[in-house]
């Protein structure tokens, strides 16, 4: 049987549950659909847009079947059907609409009615479906454990993230087929996406590799599950931190990530403006699209599409367009795109639309943009710290990574946790020193007064973030400076070379630096190591706030000398390590940090026909408007320092008002 699929908006979605029954085949306006009542009823929520906008064809993308395929029915699957259909309305009455006023009312309505159907369709399913819910017991999880590829799975683990990464694949790949546990309510809300597939593994997995309060990683791992119980003290203890670590994060930790928030909003609400419009911009930044991939430890990583998405680039043809997120063409391609930290609005506090990109129709009129940047930045990492306890999950320990440009200095062991020195330092014309600061190695004494240096903890001896490498030869004398260490994860000397510290002696230099000569170091052992600490999501709090905030001393490096494409893709690949945060709102963050010149004490946003590098936050809310300092701290030396009555042309900040009242009326 076939039904014209426009011929049902003449009835509610009320009356169509006592219409339509079985299967049958939907006409629609671009295309025929197999389907049946039930999927047709979930649709026809959503169809009450249609109902008020009739003038909008009825699409194939708007029926749930075309969006579930074979597969089963989502937590998030309402989303995008209610997602296509708004979108193809507005997009269908917005070309007749000539003022952006009236778009932006259409939007507001549109928005309005969405929120209306949500809550329709939870409270109408939660009455109508209540005798359908199902519940999970002991024996779902029985099941599961005794499924032969599971089973055999956890009885061969061994103690290596290796093959307990390889046990969570066989896990998760077993509940996410529906022929391999067809009736098993832990396997239907996995292929629902309902449940974390995280806190499965945890349940039915092995534990993994634990991490104590201060992130350093226990030796050996749990493997055994929640479900078989810990019965040994040594599985019992190390979980124990479990709870520790949430009671912990709950404190200092979140207290410093919503500071972290508050100071950041502050200095991001100088973009305060966003503009429907396009300002034309031929600026582009290139970036490099990346595609899945997997990491040192085999996990997959998702590529740079999802996080693209709505942003505008130029095409081979000069034409520009955005990115809908599924072009598998360009992975591996370097584009141009269009980005707001080159937008040329004249707006000085303000980005266009078309620069920001298609995320532009999702704010609200009067949105401070740089405070939604921020805060939808912020507002993910608190909660991840918060939450640290249900998604703890077994820890892993990122590889070295060495930068191209360094390896004529340094290379790394198969582990990818150790230092060696690099082959082409070997050569017996070179005279090679390695130099330490007596901060980083603030324990070096201590050497010369154990008679083993095995007695001693390697953290306390050394902590080293950078090092220096001094080479003579016949042609050249340099030092090299090189940064060591991943993230919060400081190197430290390895006991071989603690070893031969004390054996052969060091020296200190005018500088007061620990001086080593290494002409009798065997090259083959490793000198440096990094401690086996998991990068929590405090942490990655902490050093986000670090790359924004920066130092007052890195003032000049960074407003002259700072790449903004390679600060920007830095920073998106920080966020995203732990996150998933669109491209275009990492980019407003950043800009929000942009000066036109610190040097020239010029602290305005930056455009392409300017001057523009990083600026320095404690820099930056000293010299604009002070409105931003005064509602977050240091008052008393804002209002006794002389230079802040000596500046001129200071940006505006939104809070002027509160401070500056009589404003208001001049504006």
């Amino acid at each position: 049987m076939k039904i014209d699929a426009r011929s049902l908006l003449r009835y509610s979605t009320r009356e169509l549950w006592s219409m339509l029954t079985g299967p049958f085949t939907l006409v629609m306006a671009d295309g025929e659909i197999e389907t049946n009542y039930k999927d047709t009823l979930y649709s026809s929520y959503v169809w009450d847009l249609h109902r008020e906008f009739p003038g909008c064809p009825l699409l194939l993308s708007h029926h749930l079947r075309t969006i579930l395929g074979n597969k089963s029915l989502k937590a998030d699957t309402h989303a995008k059907l209610l997602t296509n259909v708004f979108w193809s309305i507005y997009e269908h009455y917005a070309r007749n609409i000539g003022d952006e006023e009236s778009r932006w009312k259409l939007r507001k309505h549109l928005r309005r009615r969405a929120a209306e159907i949500y809550n329709h369709i939870y409270n109408d399913l939660t009455y109508r479906l209540g005798e359908y819910v199902t519940s999970l017991d002991i024996l779902d999880f029985i099941e599961v454990h005794e499924h032969p590829k599971v089973n055999q799975a956890l009885m061969s683990v061994n103690q290596t993230q290796l093959s307990i990464d390889k046990t969570y694949s066989i896990l998760n790949k077993t509940l996410m087929d529906p022929e391999e546990l067809p009736h098993n309510s832990i396997s239907k809300i996995m292929r629902a996406g309902i449940a974390n597939a995280g806190q499965i593994n945890q349940c039915l997995g092995p534990r993994g590799f634990l991490t104590d309060t201060d992130s350093n990683i226990f030796k050996e791992p749990i493997l055994v599950s929640y479900l078989r119980g810990l019965h040994n003290l040594h599985d019992s203890l190390i979980e124990s931190r479990t709870a520790s670590k949430s009671l912990t994060f709950s404190k200092e930790p979140l207290q410093q990530a919503e500071y972290l928030s508050r100071r950041i909003q502050l200095l991001e609400q100088v973009v305060q403006n966003l503009h429907m419009e396009d300002c034309g911009s031929k600026h582009y930044i290139s970036w490099r699209v990346r595609g899945p991939r997997r990491d040192n430890h085999g996990n997959k990583i998702e590529g740079d599409l999802a996080n693209i998405r709505g942003i505008w680039y130029l095409k081979e043809d000069g034409s520009e367009d955005w990115i809908r997120g599924d072009e598998e063409h360009l992975v591996g391609q370097t584009i141009k795109m269009r980005n707001p930290v080159y937008c040329q609005h004249p707006d000085r506090y303000g980005v266009c639309a078309k620069c920001f990109g298609m995320l532009s129709f999702s704010l609200f009129k009067g949105c401070n943009l740089g405070q939604y940047a921020w805060t939808f930045v912020a507002a993910k990492s608190s909660q991840s710290v918060l939450s640290v306890k249900h998604y703890d999950g077994s820890s892993v320990v990122d590889k070295i990574y060495i930068a191209d440009n360094l390896k004529k200095f340094l290379n790394v062991t198969a582990s990818g946790t150790s230092y060696l020195f690099s082959d082409q330092l070997k050569d017996k014309k070179n005279i090679v020193r390695l130099i330490v600061s007596p901060s980083d190695a603030e324990g070096m004494n201590d050497i010369n007064k154990v008679d083993d240096v095995r007695k001693l903890n390697l953290s306390r001896v050394s902590e080293i973030t950078e090092i220096g490498i001094e080479i003579i030869n016949d042609v050249e004398s340099v030092i090299e400076s090189i940064p060591v260490g991943m993230r919060a994860r400081r190197a430290s000397f390895t006991y071989p070379f603690l070893k031969y510290i004390k054996e052969t002696g060091y020296k200190v230099n005018s500088q007061n630096n620990f001086v080593i000569d290494l002409a009798g170091w065997n090259w083959e052992e490793p000198f440096m190591v990094l401690p086996l600490k998991h990068f929590d999501m405090s942490a990655h709090s902490q050093l986000m706030a670090k790359m924004l905030e920066s130092t007052v001393g890195q003032f000049k490096i960074r407003d002259t000398e700072t790449s903004i494409d390679a600060f920007l893709t830095e920073f998106y690949d920080l966020i995203n390590s732990k996150l998933s945060i669109n491209l275009a709102i990492v980019s407003v963050v950043v800009y929000g940090s942009m000066v036109v010149s610190a040097v020239d004490n010029n602290y305005s946003l930056p455009k392409p026909y300017t001057d523009s590098g990083l600026g320095v936050m404690r820099l930056i809310m000293n010299r604009r408007s002070l409105a931003g300092l005064l509602a977050y701290q240091g008052q008393k030396e804002a209002i006794i320092d002389p230079i802040n009555y000596l500046g001129r042309n200071r940006v505006n900040h939104p809070f002027d008002d509160i401070f500056v009242p009589e404003l208001l009326n001049k504006k």
